[in-house]
């Protein structure tokens, strides 16, 4: 006979197993949103930069039969921005990829010197742009530092990036006081810059879905959907 004692075990166990099977089975749903993602871009995305260098490189080899040199120039240059892209995405696919997969190790990380760094970094790369960047000090968390790198690249990337046309840009991050005592801290990064239509904000993290032209904001629409995979992981 089993005792009140030997019932708890059971139950516990059993709820210990249940917890397993829903996060086993919320891990496989989102890998399978990843696959349909990847899926849509090389089929789509890809597709583009790959067939205007094989284009480029099919009219450079006909002009070449010619004898004729006036458009290597322009081939050449379409040959480059072409694979370029091909290699930005690839670049981008497999970042979202490892946000997914690569195992997580938590460690005390100075948010405040991370933010701070990877802003300069990007700042670095236009160089005498107005830029008023803030970045509260002090602020430590526990997360996977390389996997939280990425996601502050992204974040911080995204809002200079959607704040070009202000004057002057200004980017910040910092954190909001807990509703209660014990609750969660918030952090967050937010920018003067384009904005969004809320209308559109459920698909502000899906992968690929962009909210803005790509004339006007160029970019591959991963680095939202790749910051919300490291945050839901975490």
């Amino acid at each position: 006979m089993r005792t009140p004692q030997t019932l708890r075990g059971e139950r516990a166990a059993l709820q210990e197993m249940t917890d397993t099977l829903a996060a086993q089975g919320k891990e496989l749903q989102a890998a399978n949103q990843d696959l349909d993602a990847f899926a849509r871009t090389a089929a789509h995305d890809l597709r583009n930069p790959l067939g205007n260098i094989r284009g480029a490189a099919e009219v450079l080899r006909r002009q070449t039969e010619k004898g004729c040199t006036d458009s290597y120039g322009r081939g050449l240059d379409i040959i480059e921005r072409s694979a370029a892209r091909a290699e930005e995405l690839i670049a981008v696919l497999l970042d979202f990829a490892r946000a997914g997969r690569a195992p997580l190790r938590r460690a005390a990380v100075d948010l405040s010197a991370l933010a701070s760094r990877i802003g300069e970094e990007l700042l670095g790369r236009e160089p005498g742009r107005p830029v008023e960047l803030t970045v509260t000090p002090g602020l430590v968390v526990e997360a996977d530092p390389a996997l939280l790198a990425v996601a502050l690249t992204n974040l911080l990337g995204n809002a200079l990036k959607y704040s070009a046309k202000a004057d002057p840009p200004r980017v910040e991050l910092g954190t909001l006081s807990p509703t209660e005592p014990s609750g969660p801290r918030v952090f967050f990064v937010r920018d003067n810059g384009a904005g969004f239509d809320m209308l559109f904000a459920d698909r502000l993290f899906t992968p690929f879905a962009r909210l803005h032209s790509a004339r006007d904001f160029p970019g591959t629409g991963v680095g939202l959907s790749t910051v919300a995979r490291i945050v839901e992981r975490h």
